[in-house]
């Protein structure tokens, strides 16, 4: 009698295991035959500057509660907001075409003050253009090695040719930015020009543009001019050959043409690097108070383009000081908000995706309407694309 008890239990524990065994299987069954989703959470983070129309001065003191941002029209939840906190990685872009070279020093004795309102953890880059371009391949936090450097690279980078290639500038700038400076950090290239450039293809300056966009960076210009100019220089002028035979006849110098050793350089203080070597331009640029007869046209752009779409801003010092104007620049950099959210769109299509800002007047003072503001900022972001 007790082994047939014994014998029982054996074969009710037996049984019980076989049904757990069965449960625990049509439970991991089930598990797999569910649908896994995935949710990309990609954080979009930019800067917005918010200006008041009438003076120019940035709003300061704003909080994320007087934000609204839509993306391609859906109203998105802010939630990262910072003003001045994320350090900057500048890239000082110079030109040294002839039409900058009578105001080298002041654009120098500018750029040093400036620099110094940058923050400790700040850090800058150097890079020159003309035809070509010269840079300093370093980022650094140590604004001395910049001053340094800037009459260095300036020479190394005329002897590169003559003309303003603006395109060619750029494009090698947004490969410099990744290359050397902090991914971390707010990424802006200010322009020093007199804003005449070769006039590069619409497609190709769409492009450039769109590189701008997908790589975070801010272009503001800093617009500057010789005083003792009539006329401005067409530095970006690219004549036909039979403009060339025009030029000829009136035989006139060009302007851009300079001459300087380009000095040694200083160990541990960056590899100044000529990145571009181009056969010289073309161009004929003429002295002041020389006009070409109205049938000679020349290709020349602007660099607002670009400044614009990145959300960046153009300061103009042709009738003012290039250092009180450079100053009110970088007071405007420190000025700009930190904007993030989590896109509700989690389409890895890589497509535009287009970003509107309003301000709502809850913390602007009483005597500040919100229909006197200009915000700034990128005009959109390309979405990932699918790994």
């Amino acid at each position: 009698m007790l082994k047939n008890n014994f014998l029982l239990s054996i074969l009710l524990i037996f049984c019980l295991f076989m049904s757990v065994l069965a449960q625990s299987q049509n439970s991991n069954q089930n598990e797999i035959e569910e649908p896994i989703i995935k949710v990309n959470t990609q954080l979009v983070s930019f800067d917005a500057q918010v200006l008041n129309k009438k003076t120019n001065n940035p709003i300061k003191g704003l909080t994320a509660k007087d934000f609204e941002v839509y993306e391609d029209n859906i109203k998105q939840e802010i939630t990262n907001f910072s003003q001045d906190l994320l350090p900057l990685s500048v890239l000082l872009l110079m030109d040294v075409s002839g039409s900058t070279q009578p105001i080298t020093y002041e654009i120098q004795q500018a750029t040093k003050k400036a620099l110094e309102l940058l923050k400790p953890a700040d850090e800058v880059g150097l890079m020159a253009f003309a035809a070509g371009t010269g840079s300093l391949d370093l980022f650094t936090t140590n604004k001395q090695t910049i001053i340094d450097n800037m009459e260095k690279v300036r020479l190394k980078t005329i002897n590169t040719g003559q003309g303003t290639n603006f395109k060619d500038a750029i494009k090698t700038s947004i490969t410099h930015m990744k290359k050397f400076s902090n991914p971390n950090y707010r990424k802006i290239v200010i322009v020093i020009t007199d804003n005449i450039v070769a006039k590069p293809l619409a497609e190709e300056k769409r492009t450039i543009i769109n590189d701008l966009l997908e790589n975070s960076i801010t272009v503001s210009c800093l617009v500057v001019e010789d005083p003792q100019r009539s006329v401005p220089v067409l530095s970006a002028s690219r004549p036909s050959p039979s403009q060339q035979q025009l030029s000829n006849r009136i035989a006139t110098p060009n302007f851009d043409t300079f001459r300087g050793g380009q000095g040694p350089q200083k160990p541990g203080k960056g590899n100044i690097n000529s990145a571009t070597n181009r056969p010289p331009s073309t161009s004929r640029n003429l002295p002041a108070g020389t006009a070409l007869p109205p049938s000679v046209p020349f290709a020349s752009d602007k660099v607002d383009a670009y400044v614009n779409e990145t959300g960046g801003e153009l300061f103009d010092a042709r009738r003012a000081s290039i250092l009180e104007k450079f100053v009110e620049l970088v007071d405007h950099l420190r000025a700009r908000y930190s904007i993030g959210y989590f896109s509700s769109n989690t389409k890895t299509d890589g497509k535009l995706r287009k970003i509107k800002i309003k301000v709502l007047s809850t913390g602007l003072e009483w005597a500040i309407d919100k229909d006197d503001l200009v915000v700034k900022s990128r005009r959109g972001y390309f979405s990932p694309t699918q790994q």
